[in-house]
């Protein structure tokens, strides 16, 4: 956390550009690891919570439009060729932690990764529908908004697949504990980690689709044509801009006819705007 504090106050006060940002951007978890680890810290668990911190503070940190299109370019790119390398590593890896498996067999540590398959997903569900209706009943705010039904916490809960995260974690178990003897089943752990990543991916993954369609969900967001969403726009900004000029220029406004006419200008085409789309 205090690393990604740091990361946040260079973002936000230092002068960088939108190449800086993206470049910083790349650059932060390696800092949060390196520096966690070198305190004895996890370095996983520093660089997941540095990045859940920014990425809570984005909005005061990249306020640049050009900033936030270009890292995510970056991003986009550096996120598929991550998830790429780390299903190649699987690859790689899986014959050597086969051969090291020593307290278990093959079919156990696959009997293993099943079990563990089943109750994350359970689990999932079990803290995703209350979720989802325990506010509800608690506060009236919530029970304004659209009733989220039981099709939406189903499809959220199966969509819990496994992947990255998870397999950082497991390959962050050191080879060795402090008295220089091997890391207990460490082998075992990576195989299960393996095995609930290929299910989770795979049968979730795979059906989650035909799920959403057997469902057939309502739409939770009616998406407008673009020229509705531009006109919508346009009116929040003609309005942004009269409570502006209503709120710092009125006596100005008194004495000048063309701040006067300005003003009617945006009122009169706010009001047509807004007969269109009516």
């Amino acid at each position: 956390m205090a690393g990604g504090g740091i990361m946040y106050l260079i973002h936000r006060f230092l002068p960088t550009t939108s190449a800086i940002d993206a470049a910083l951007t790349i650059m932060t978890p390696y800092m949060l690891y390196l520096g966690a680890e070198q305190f004895h810290f996890s370095g996983v668990m520093a660089v997941v919570t540095g990045g859940l911190f920014i990425s809570y503070r984005s909005h005061e940190i990249f306020k640049s439009g050009n900033t936030r299109l270009n890292m995510l370019g970056v991003w986009t790119t550096v996120i598929f060729v991550m998830n790429a390398m780390v299903f190649i590593l699987i690859g790689l890896s899986l014959p050597s932690i086969i051969k090291g498996l020593e307290e278990a067999s093959l079919i156990q540590g696959i009997k293993y990764g099943i079990i563990i398959s089943i109750v994350a997903i359970l689990i999932r569900f079990v803290w995703i529908y209350p979720a989802a209706f325990v506010p509800r009943w608690l506060f009236k705010s919530v029970r304004k908004e659209q009733n989220p039904g039981w099709k939406g916490p189903l499809v959220i809960g199966w969509a819990g697949m496994r992947g990255v995260v998870s397999l950082a974690t497991a390959l962050s178990i050191p080879y060795l504990l402090p008295d220089g003897s091997p890391f207990p089943h460490r082998n075992l752990i990576l195989l299960i980690t393996f095995v609930v990543i290929f299910i989770t991916l795979v049968v979730q993954g795979l059906s989650l689709p035909i799920i959403v369609k057997k469902l057939n969900m309502p739409a939770m967001d009616v998406v407008l044509p673009q020229e509705q969403q531009e006109a919508q726009i346009q009116i929040r900004l003609n309005r942004l801009a009269l409570s502006h000029i209503n709120n710092n220029y009125s006596d100005i406004m008194q004495k000048s006819n063309l701040l006067k006419n300005y003003r009617m200008q945006i009122s009169l085409e706010t009001e047509n705007t807004e007969n269109q789309l009516d």
